[in-house]
């Protein structure tokens, strides 16, 4: 019996430090592949890339071993599982932290909302009612279509007097801009040959000309085969170059603006990932700086993932509103509203007092 007992013993021991270091060994690995998909350079395989989209949800794995730590009553556990919330909180802990909304006294400002219907929607009721609640300065749409401009017109002329809109005649790469203040200029233009619609405006503000440009850079798009048999399709590549290509044209762009200037729209890019983070610095972002929690706008809790699957919530943010150094985001949210797989987002932009 008491040899019994002693080998039971050494076996529990001998699975417990195997268990141990097999759960180092992997939560070490893990927390290597997403620092190389967050920060390593080339080459960046198309599945680093995927992750680096969505690495937020790459983190729910380690959430097992702070628990397997205490189980084991390991530090060496512990230390890892430290590790992986350091990581963590370096990524996103700013969406963890509370917003204090700047003071400015009499500073004028702008509220802008900017929104991609999806092209097949033809019913304007739900950004109509939003429009009510919210009363924005500047509405700016996406992939917006002649059908839906003749829906909505009617109903937002008396608000906004100012309205342009480019490529609307198109499938889905449509762009409108929906002005309360006189549009000064206005430019309809592409960033490549088969690319969306972007615009670019000059408002005349209480505080003086401010750039807009209406945003929608291509999405990216996984290429995938299905398996013979009826199986789930495979992975082969996860294409970002178009989408890549035109924000360093965009980049580009914006550096020619002569004043303030903010830019609004689908970006088709995760916050914090790979392409965001190319962004100039300058480059105020409103829901980093002045929103709640994460911000996600795709896909929507209405249409799910090409409307097969209800979703309990969006899973990453790729709608923006950035603005120039001299502007300030004061609030920015997103709203709810159903008749796209976006959602809106909502932020009041302070302008300079003197120019």
């Amino acid at each position: 019996m008491v040899e019994a007992g002693r080998l039971m013993r050494a076996t529990l021991r001998f699975l417990r430090h195997a268990a141990i270091s097999t759960i180092v060994l992997a939560g070490t690995l893990w927390l290597f592949v997403l620092a190389q998909a967050r920060f390593g350079h080339a080459p960046r395989y198309w599945w680093l890339d995927l992750l680096d989209t969505f690495a937020l949800y790459a983190f729910l794995p380690l959430l097992a071993i702070p628990v397997a730590a205490v189980v084991l009553r390991s530090r060496w556990l512990g230390l890892v599982a430290a590790t992986g919330g350091i990581f963590f909180l370096v990524q996103f802990g700013w969406a963890l932290m509370p917003r204090v909304a700047p003071t400015v006294a009499a500073s004028p400002s702008l509220k802008i909302l900017t929104y991609n219907l999806l092209s097949p929607n033809r019913d304007p009721e739900p950004l109509l009612d939003l429009i009510r609640v919210e009363r924005p300065d500047v509405v700016v749409l996406q992939e917006l279509t002649a059908a839906y401009v003749e829906r909505l017109n009617p109903r937002v002329a008396d608000r906004f007097p100012s309205f342009v809109v480019a490529g609307v005649d198109s499938a889905n790469d449509g762009a409108g801009i929906y002005s309360r203040l006189p549009i000064l200029e206005h430019e309809g233009f592409r960033l490549s040959e088969h690319g969306n619609v972007f615009q670019r405006v000059r408002l005349r503000t209480d505080a003086g000309d401010v750039w807009l440009v209406n945003v929608h850079l291509p999405s990216p798009y996984l290429d995938a085969r299905r398996v013979r048999g009826g199986l789930p399709m495979v992975p082969l590549d996860f294409h970002e170059e178009e989408r890549d290509a035109e924000l360093a044209r965009l980049m580009a762009e914006v550096r020619k603006l002569d004043g303030p200037f903010i830019l609004a729209g689908d970006f088709n890019m995760a916050a914090g990932s790979r392409p965001s983070r190319l962004t100039p610095a300058t480059w105020r972002d409103a829901h980093r700086e002045a929103g709640e929690g994460f911000g996600h706008t795709f896909p929507s809790q209405t249409t799910g993932l090409r409307g097969r699957v209800r979703l309990p919530a969006p899973l990453i943010r790729i709608d923006y509103l950035f603005t120039s150094p001299e502007l300030t985001p004061r609030f920015a949210r997103v709203a709810r509203i159903a008749g796209s797989d976006h959602l809106p987002v909502i932020a009041e932009i302070l302008l300079p007092t003197t120019r």
